[in-house]
């Protein structure tokens, strides 16, 4: 794969693999690419190069209708959660609900309190965004992302700015989640903590390579890479006194 903006390369012969059920941390420092290789791998832009594939459909080949039947095997969490500040918590959960199946409104209900109890807000949804804690919105946010049962889930940053109680709820929940449902979880973050619980697999980027400097295990990648900027990622503190 290769991304551009006008004449400057972002990312670079990106080559990998996710397998169903796994969730897979691509992570890296700020600048890497970490969010602009999600939005290609969630269609909302195109590479510059190669080829995206999702259950087989190449994303930049596909027609409007099938990428649209595509999209809606796909839930994502954005970093800042994307709420609609005028619509309650049950609403949002509700909207692509709404849009994307023929359901009555009161199955639409349903499932929405359903989406809510799975992330711990059975009682928030007739709240407003603006009413609830940074990691209430999270989940929120979360909530509506599942809301059609998507096969695969991204999740953009889903710990940052939480503080650590409320970050290691979080990656609680997204274990929980990936146990009971079986979804393949994408997970871009930087935040080492939430690497180590969460993934079982990781992809690591690199600024100055633009591309791909380790993938595997974290915990392996944390213990024996012979690679100096993933050693300083998985060991910062190790790495400054030595």
């Amino acid at each position: 794969m290769v991304v551009r903006y006008g004449d400057h390369l972002i990312l670079d012969g990106v080559s990998f693999e996710v397998y169903k059920g796994e969730i897979l941390a691509i992570l890296g420092r700020s600048g890497c690419g970490k969010s602009t290789l999600m939005r290609r791998m969630i269609g909302l832009e195109t590479v510059d190069g190669g080829e995206i594939r999702i259950h087989g459909c190449d994303l930049s080949g596909c027609g409007e209708h099938e990428l649209q039947k595509l999209r809606r095997r796909i839930g994502v969490l954005f970093q800042s959660s994307a709420l609609i500040g005028s619509m309650t918590i049950g609403q949002n959960v509700a909207l692509p609900i709404a849009e994307h199946t023929d359901l009555p409104l009161h199955a639409i209900h349903d499932l929405v309190r359903m989406k809510l109890c799975m992330v711990g807000l059975a009682e928030y949804e007739f709240f407003l965004p603006s009413q609830l804690s940074g990691g209430m919105r999270k989940r929120a946010g979360l909530a509506r992302a599942l809301a059609l049962s998507p096969d695969i889930l991204f999740l953009d940053e889903p710990s940052a700015g939480l503080d650590p109680l409320t970050a290691a709820e979080m990656d609680a929940l997204i274990k929980h989640i990936s146990d009971s449902m079986g979804t393949t979880t994408v997970m871009i973050t930087h935040e080492l903590r939430s690497i180590m619980n969460v993934a079982q697999r990781a992809v690591m980027l690199d600024p100055e390579v633009k591309g791909i400097i380790a993938q595997g295990d974290p915990r392996e990648m944390q213990a024996s890479s012979p690679v100096p900027g993933v050693r300083r990622f998985f060991n910062p503190v190790l790495e400054e006194v030595t």
